[in-house]
């Protein structure tokens, strides 16, 4: 008897969690672990995946193949390290040459493979990436000029558009808010 792991797309919040655990036990399965996207389980009856995943159907979610799972990972480190390198130096080549270059393969096929398998789009994760690391930057008292020009937005307004989009609230309010929690750490 061995654990298991299988990864679970549509999970997105605890009552996914409660309802996937539910399942796996009427199934027989003992959960050890679970989090939203992955399930740790042993599997004293050798229930088989297959059995597994149309249980999950059944209620609304979906086995992610083990490589699809692999893939985004992959996606989500080469996106990640796309950004350091914009930071670094100028980019003279876009996302979508670097991908294709990477991965060998087509960009519109990494993007439909990604949300396929992520159920997000990638250019909707690229952008929030991008709004990470500009906060980051943005506790190093960096503009949002300086700002944009790292992470490649076409203006300032641009990125404060973004930004807004992105959070819910205005690069200013955000600098703002910071400056009070740390303010408020050093009294």
């Amino acid at each position: 008897m061995n654990e298991e792991i299988v990864y679970i797309n549509n999970m997105s919040s605890p009552r996914d969690i409660l309802l996937v655990s539910q399942a796996l036990e009427h199934l027989g399965l003992r959960v050890k672990e679970i989090e939203i996207g992955a399930a740790a389980y042993m599997n004293p009856e050798e229930v088989e995946r297959g059995i597994i995943g149309k249980a999950l159907e059944n209620i609304g979610y979906a086995l992610v193949d083990p490589e699809a799972k692999l893939f985004t990972e992959r996606i989500r480190s080469l996106i990640s390290a796309f950004i350091d390198d914009m930071l670094r130096r100028p980019q003279h080549i876009s996302l979508e040459e670097y991908l294709e270059q990477e991965c060998k393969e087509s960009f519109g096929f990494i993007c439909q493979r990604f949300q396929t398998i992520s159920g997000q789009r990638l250019r909707t994760y690229y952008k929030r990436m991008r709004i990470e690391r500009a906060k980051i930057l943005l506790n190093h008292s960096l503009t949002l000029q300086e700002i944009a020009a790292k992470l490649d937005f076409k203006s300032a307004k641009h990125l404060a558009r973004t930004f807004k989009e992105v959070t819910g609230q205005a690069a200013s309010a955000y600098i703002k808010r910071q400056l009070l929690t740390s303010m408020q750490k050093i009294v």
